[in-house]
């Protein structure tokens, strides 16, 4: 009996684990609706005309502290800004400067 190489193995393996990815990512982009996807792709983009090079997105992802009142002020802010999406559904920034 003859079987596969390690490379065959590997490429059936990837060639499987793609599928099912996509099949993932299709899933869940269906469950969303056209106004939660415009607010998840909202998230993505970075401000044209501001001083700001991160987006959204990345200024949640990264939750820079510094250790001083200001940091503090920030960091609950950042908070808020959490419970708000969180709570609505959708995003509804009330900061949009990013102190990063």
């Amino acid at each position: 009996m003859l079987l596969p190489g390690v490379t065959t193995l590997e490429k059936l393996v990837a060639a499987g684990r793609e599928a099912a990815e996509q099949r993932l990512w299709a899933q869940l982009a269906g469950q969303l609706s056209p106004s939660a996807a415009g607010v998840l792709l909202g998230l993505l983009e970075v401000p044209a005309g501001t001083k700001q090079r991160v987006s959204e997105l990345d200024r949640l992802r990264k939750g820079v502290f510094r250790p001083s009142s200001k940091g503090m002020l920030a960091a609950l802010e950042r908070v808020g800004d959490l419970a708000v999406a969180g709570s609505t559904g959708g995003w509804m920034c009330r900061r949009r400067r990013c102190r990063c």
